[in-house]
């Protein structure tokens, strides 16, 4: 399905904070669908239901396909392959998905990073003649996107909402409609999500009508991603089970020190899951990990696509956009990428046409359809970043509530650590982050009446099947 919403499902249990789910929300970042914190319900949206069958959700076993992804990659050899006609393919599945998942609406968004996804469908809009308002979330330190940003712009002659990184705003946004939030997620770009949705909401406030915000994300579900080679390096050492969080506190202001050990700490099969993520080891693997891991020990590459592409993508990157949306009923959010058009485009062509494994590119073909169409640059042909949020102010507004620091506890996480994590997140990357974590934890908890000791059932068993 390319246009989402979400609903929580009833399960029948009692309304509580589950200790499994919490576990992983804590380690991973993110929660595998339809896996959520509170013990009585399960979180399933259109999408999910469009990858999943025969979901119980009582017994919480689903069937979920990843093979309709990163699995149905095409073995073949590429002797005789006709490049030209695969962009051609490409040029138009995206100019119908496009058409139909934008179709009816008074308002038309689209989230630009400047990077290939979200220029490919600036381009489509433009080719279709859509009336569109294109966002762009500026941080300090990534001018240079905010300027090829600009530059598409002129060039498709859209105009550019270019937002900044105001922490007050997002704050004030999301306290208003903590209740709307279905599930929390830590993806830092999840507040940029949250920012341009504050910005639309006044929008729509002001002139009427619905809206859809339109996201590039899609092509690494199919693709996933080939690892950089810091993270590969990461990926090969052994496991370090005996770190905990209060062990990890000296570190807090040493980003990289920080990020490397929570890493270690964490399974090699979620390793693959980057973002913040605490060393709390009292819970479950996040689901189907060691299988995949297991199964494709010998081909990191697949591997990782499925890690990657197959859930992490998909419950975490996807869904940030999902949950943002989530908090204005007279706003969808639609994903041209995701289009079923495209798993049956790209299972045609066969994998060494689709990467670049010596450059660590993939979407080889997109670039080349961004080329023909002249808007690819050599800005957008190098590796950038996603909806970056620069999360160091956010001490200024927030501090773990005494509630939270209680749940945290029970979860070996204790006070002194989460005090440095507020202390450093002015100036250590990753301990912003997981304040973030923390915070959108916080505010989720706090519009729920439920008991701060988690419990240990979890009233869903999540069973991914093969």
């Amino acid at each position: 399905m390319s246009k989402i919403s979400l609903n929580a499902v009833p399960t029948g249990n009692t309304p509580g904070l589950s200790h499994d789910a919490l576990a992983l929300y804590l380690r991973l970042g993110f929660l595998p669908s339809p896996l959520s914190v509170l013990r009585h319900e399960a979180i399933v949206n259109e999408f999910d239901t469009a990858l999943t069958e025969d979901f119980d959700p009582n017994r919480g076993t689903f069937l979920r396909d990843l093979r309709q992804y990163t699995g149905t990659r095409n073995r073949s050899k590429s002797d005789g392959f006709d490049e030209q006609s695969a962009i051609d393919g490409i040029r138009q599945t995206l100019l119908a998905a496009t058409a139909r998942v934008t179709e009816g609406y008074d308002h038309v968004y689209l989230m630009v990073s400047g990077g290939k996804d979200s220029l490919s469908v600036a381009w489509a809009l433009k080719e279709l003649g859509r009336k569109a308002t294109l966002i762009h979330c500026t941080n300090r330190g990534r001018e240079d996107e905010s300027s090829d940003v600009a530059r598409v712009c002129e060039l498709l002659g859209y105009d550019c909402i270019y937002l900044t990184d105001d922490i007050i705003q997002v704050d004030t946004f999301l306290t208003s409609r903590a209740a709307k939030l279905p599930i929390p997620i830590a993806d830092q770009a999840f507040f940029s999500y949250l920012r341009a949705v504050s910005e639309i909401s006044g929008k729509l406030d002001e002139f009427g009508g619905r809206a859809i915000l339109l996201d590039g994300m899609g092509n690494d579900a199919y693709m996933g991603h080939i690892p950089p080679k810091r993270e590969k390096r990461l990926l090969s050492l052994p496991r370090l089970p005996f770190l905990s969080e209060a062990i990890i506190t000296a570190l807090y202001s040493n980003s990289t020190a920080h990020y490397a050990l929570e890493t270690l700490f964490k399974r090699r099969g979620e390793r693959h899951f980057s973002g913040a993520g605490f060393a709390v080891d009292d819970g479950p693997v996040a689901p189907d990990a060691e299988r995949i891991f297991s199964a494709y020990n010998n081909q990191p590459e697949e591997r990782r696509a499925l890690l990657r592409g197959g859930i992490y993508d998909i419950d975490c990157c996807i869904r940030k956009g999902v949950l943002a949306a989530a908090l204005d009923n007279r706003l969808d959010i639609g994903f041209p990428f995701l289009d079923p058009a495209f798993i049956t485009l790209y299972s045609e062509f066969p994998e060494g046409v689709m990467f670049d494994y010596k450059n660590s590119f993939n979407k080889r073909l997109l670039r080349k359809l961004l080329e023909q169409v002249g808007i690819l640059s050599e800005f957008v042909s190098s590796h950038k970043g996603s909806f970056r949020f620069n999360l160091n102010r956010l001490p200024e507004v927030y501090e773990p509530s005494a509630s939270l620091i209680e749940t945290l506890d029970y979860m070996s996480v204790r006070a002194p650590a989460v005090s440095s994590i507020r202390r450093y997140a002015n100036t250590s990357f990753v301990a912003a982050q997981k304040l973030g974590q923390l915070y959108v934890l916080d505010k989720f908890l706090g519009v729920h009446d439920v008991a701060p000791k988690p419990v240990k059932s979890t009233g869903i068993n999540i069973r991914y099947h093969a």
